[in-house]
């Protein structure tokens, strides 16, 4: 791959803007293919000779500008790569919910229907039992690039109101986010919120406390309070 590189027309020329520059564009991985062009080279060349007090203001300039230029560009496709990388990650997700989905419409479509089945008990439409001490938490939210929900509450298990020990959730099909957690019997009453974390920085979940009773194992689905 070739990298045109265009020098800014103003650059700082402190002695602690030279050293930025020489961090920012030290060679990492997979960054050998790039390719200098011929200004680059002739100014190494100069910067080689000279030395760094050696040179005149308008090479230090180009010089360093060069660099700066070069550092975004790689920063630039590096944030493309990991975009990339989200994209296949969210079709692959969706893509096994949608087969998953399949695989119960046909179980369901040829199994035989149980008086279990035919009850015309009401069931609510945010929360499904199973018993246990396994709770299964959902909330719906669009996320921007780079950010990840996360989920804080009352108890240990779920932090302590410690962003440092949010538990992590998931992203499925839908832009449903869940995470499963173990919250014993004796915690009572749990309260939560949901965190919006990109960067290691965090956003709290506006409006009241989620909250819900330890009595027994269950899916939860909620509405993300803006």
């Amino acid at each position: 791959m070739l990298c045109t590189v265009t020098v800014p027309t103003q650059i700082p020329t402190s002695i602690n803007c030279f050293a930025m520059a020489d961090v920012l564009c030290v060679k990492g991985p997979g960054l050998g293919n790039w390719a200098e062009t011929p200004e680059e080279v002739e100014l190494e060349q100069i910067f080689q000779k000279k030395g760094k007090m050696g040179m005149s203001k308008d090479e230090r300039k180009s010089y360093y500008g060069a660099k700066f230029a070069r550092a975004a560009a790689i920063r630039l496709v590096a944030m493309y790569e990991r975009a990339w990388d989200e994209c296949i990650r969210r079709e692959l997700a969706a893509s096994e919910a949608a087969q998953a989905l399949s695989l119960a419409a046909s179980a369901s479509a040829t199994s035989t229907m149980s008086p279990r089945s035919l009850s015309t008990t009401p069931q609510s439409a945010k929360s499904s039992t199973w018993g246990g001490d396994l709770y299964e938490l959902k909330v719906h939210f669009e996320t921007s690039f780079g950010q990840e929900l996360y989920l804080v509450g009352s108890v240990d298990e779920l932090g302590l109101w410690d962003c440092r020990r949010a538990v992590h959730m998931a992203w499925t099909a839908g832009n449903v986010w869940t995470a499963k957690v173990s919250i014993p019997a004796d915690r009572n009453v749990v309260e939560y919120k949901y965190l919006i974390g990109q960067h290691g920085q965090f956003q709290w979940e506006g409006g009241c406390n989620h909250r819900f009773e330890t009595t027994g194992g269950r899916c939860l689905s909620d509405h993300f309070n803006h």
